[in-house]
């Protein structure tokens, strides 16, 4: 797990953001368009709010 796990999820999260807005979108989705699980999205950002604020 390294800086290019999380670029993947960022990138995967603004996919999944701009796919379908904040609410709707949820780590299960954002963990499957990154081809990781949910532990390993969990290991890098604690929250949804978190992850989107790094994009922002």
């Amino acid at each position: 797990m390294g800086n290019d796990t999380k670029q993947c999820i960022l990138n995967s999260a603004v996919k999944v953001f701009s796919e379908n807005n904040y609410h709707a979108a949820s780590m299960a989705m954002i963990a499957e368009e990154a081809g990781v699980s949910k532990g390993t999205l969990y290991w890098h950002f604690d929250s949804k709010e978190e992850l989107f604020r790094e994009i922002v």
